[in-house]
C-alpha cells in the first residue's frame, strides 16, 4: 500500500460543511456521544513528541460500554506514517454532558 500524500490526509472545511456533516451524524445516531472536549494541554503534550506531524484518532469503547477516542502522535517515514508510541490521550469530556449546546455545530 503506497503512502497518501500528506496533502490529502486531512482537509480544512467550512463552518457550513463542518456543520452539515455534524447534522448528519446526529440525526443518525440521535442517542450517541456527538463529541469530546480534549484540553489544550494535553493536544499539545502530543504534538510536542519527536517528529510529530499530526495526531490519529483511534475509536474506542469504554468498560461500560461508552465511545471514546483514543488520540496519539503520527511521525512521517519513508513509506508510511507512523503511531508515535508515546504520548496517548483519552478520556476526553463527552458531549452530552459538555456540549456547546449554541454551536452551529450543535444545532
Amino acid at each position: 500500500m503506497s503512502k497518501i500524500p500528506r496533502q490529502q490526509i486531512s482537509q480544512i472545511v467550512s463552518i457550513q460543511e463542518a456543520r452539515d456533516l455534524t447534522r448528519n451524524y446526529r440525526t443518525r445516531y440521535r442517542n450517541e456521544i456527538k463529541g469530546h472536549l480534549f484540553k489544550k494541554e494535553d493536544i499539545e503534550a502530543i504534538l510536542n513528541q519527536r517528529g510529530c506531524i499530526g495526531i490519529r484518532a483511534y475509536y474506542g469503547i469504554d468498560d461500560v460500554g461508552k465511545k471514546s477516542l483514543v488520540l496519539i502522535g503520527v511521525k512521517e517515514t519513508l513509506s508510511n506514517y507512523e503511531d508515535i508510541l508515546g504520548v496517548a490521550v483519552d478520556r476526553g469530556a463527552p458531549c452530552p454532558t459538555q456540549c456547546d449546546s449554541s454551536s452551529p455545530l450543535m444545532t
